[in-house]
C-alpha cells in the first residue's frame, strides 16, 4: 500500500470509533474518566487499523464487531441488552451503508464499462464517501430517537443537514460526471 492509501485508512478507523462514540455518548453515561477515554479510543483505533492492514475479510468480520463491542462496554454504563441492541443496531446501519454502497458501485460498473469512463477515486477515496453517509445516518437516528440527548428543533436540523447533503451531492455529481 502507498503512504496515502494508509493514511486514508487510518483516517477512516478514526472516523469509525467516532461515529461509535458520537452515537452511545448520546444515549448513555460514560464510564470512565476522560484521560482514559483517550487511551481506550486510541488503542481501539490502532487495533483497528492492524485488523484491516492485514486485509482479511474473514478477520475483519469476525474481530471488527468483537473489538467494537469492547470499545463500547468499557466506554459506556448501561444494561447489557441495552447496550447490545444499541450496538447491533449502529453496526448494522455501518454494514447497510456499505452494501448499498456496493450495490451502486456494481450497478454503475458495466455504465463506466460501455462509456469507457474510468472511475475518479480508488477504493479507499470511496471509504471515506461510506462514513461521510454513516455519518449523515447517524445524525438524522439520534434527531428521530424519542431517547436522545443532544435533539434540536427539526428546522434548525433541516438547515444543519443541508451542508452535509450538498457536500454528498457535489461528491456523486463529480464522481459520476466524467
Amino acid at each position: 500500500m502507498k503512504w496515502l492509501d494508509m493514511f486514508i485508512l487510518f483516517f477512516c478507523c478514526i472516523i469509525e470509533v467516532f461515529l461509535f462514540y458520537d452515537f452511545f455518548c448520546n444515549f448513555f453515561d460514560a464510564k470512565m474518566k476522560r484521560k482514559n477515554m483517550k487511551i481506550v479510543c486510541g488503542g481501539t483505533v490502532g487495533a483497528i487499523y492492524l485488523i484491516n492492514m492485514l486485509q482479511s475479510n474473514f478477520l475483519n468480520l469476525i474481530f471488527i464487531p468483537l473489538l467494537l463491542w469492547i470499545f463500547i462496554t468499557l466506554l459506556f454504563d448501561s444494561k447489557i441488552g441495552i447496550r447490545f441492541v444499541y450496538f447491533a443496531m449502529a453496526y448494522v446501519i455501518m454494514i447497510g451503508v456499505e452494501f448499498f454502497h456496493i450495490i451502486l458501485a456494481n450497478a454503475t460498473a458495466p455504465l463506466l464499462a460501455n462509456t469507457g469512463l474510468i472511475p475518479v477515486s480508488e477504493y479507499l477515496w470511496q471509504l471515506l464517501l461510506i462514513k461521510f453517509l454513516n455519518y449523515i445516518i447517524f445524525i438524522v437516528l439520534k434527531q428521530m430517537s424519542a431517547k436522545s440527548r443532544n435533539r434540536i428543533t427539526n428546522k434548525l436540523f433541516f438547515v444543519y443537514l443541508c451542508v452535509p447533503i450538498s457536500t454528498l451531492g457535489t461528491l456523486f455529481a463529480v464522481f459520476y460526471s466524467g
